[in-house]
């Protein structure tokens, strides 16, 4: 398994609507619960909305701090959850957005 996964994303076709969600672990990434801030097995993300034309990052620290749940891992997939309070200006700013019940299914190269 690797130690890494990175995924992101466009909202549609298209669009300049942005979201990447990273996992890093010094071990395999494997089912469990993974939070920012950063540590030996931690998670990053960034999210990019072009109405604001703002960069948008996962607060350290936040309220709640950015969570990634890995529910299944298998040699071609991951899935899971995650959630987190994002703030504007490349998360220094003071304007935040809660993201909640997001969902990711990707394959694994």
């Amino acid at each position: 398994m690797p130690n890494t996964v990175a995924i992101s994303g466009d909202n549609a076709v298209g669009s300049d609507e942005h979201l990447d969600v990273t996992v890093q672990s010094s071990n395999a990434i494997a089912v469990g619960t993974y939070l920012q801030p950063l540590g030996l097995s931690f998670c990053t993300s960034r999210y990019y909305d072009p109405v604001s034309g703002q960069g948008w990052q996962a607060g350290t620290p936040s309220s709640p701090p950015l969570k990634v749940v890995v529910t299944f891992i298998s040699a071609n997939r991951i899935t899971g959850t995650f959630s987190g309070q994002y703030f504007d200006l490349n998360g220094t700013g003071t304007n935040s957005k809660q993201f909640t019940e997001g969902e990711f299914s990707v394959a694994l190269p």
